[in-house]
C-alpha cells in the first residue's frame, strides 16, 4: 500500500439470509466511526446486498496512511447477523503495510 493515495480494503460476506451489520475496527482495536471522514470512508455494503452476498469496503485516506508511518496496521471487519441477534460476530483481519510514496 502506497501512502500517496487512498487505499481500499474489503470484506466479502456470503451465505447471508439478509444484509448484515458491519463495523470496521482500527489497529488500536477501536471502532471506526462512520462519520470519521478525515481518515476513512466506511461502506457497510448493505446497499449492494444481493443473492446472499455483501461486500463491505473501508477506504483508508492518505491522512491516516501517513499517520501509520510505515508501520503495519491490522484492521478488522466485524460482521453480525440482522436475523439472529444472539449470534456472535464473525471477524476477518486485514493487515495494511504502508510503503513510501514512489
Amino acid at each position: 500500500v502506497t501512502t500517496g493515495k487512498d487505499q481500499i480494503i474489503s470484506c466479502s460476506i456470503s451465505g447471508l439470509g439478509s444484509a448484515a451489520n458491519v463495523r470496521w475496527i482500527d489497529p488500536d482495536n477501536d471502532d471506526i466511526p462512520t462519520n470519521d471522514t478525515t481518515n476513512y470512508v466506511v461502506d457497510d455494503g448493505k446497499s449492494t446486498y444481493s443473492e446472499e452476498n455483501q461486500t463491505t469496503k473501508l477506504t483508508i485516506k492518505t491522512t491516516k496512511l501517513a499517520i501509520l508511518n510505515y508501520t503495519a496496521g491490522t484492521y478488522k471487519c466485524s460482521v453480525t447477523s440482522t436475523l439472529y441477534a444472539d449470534s456472535p460476530p464473525s471477524q476477518k483481519t486485514v493487515t495494511v503495510t504502508p510503503i513510501a510514496r514512489p
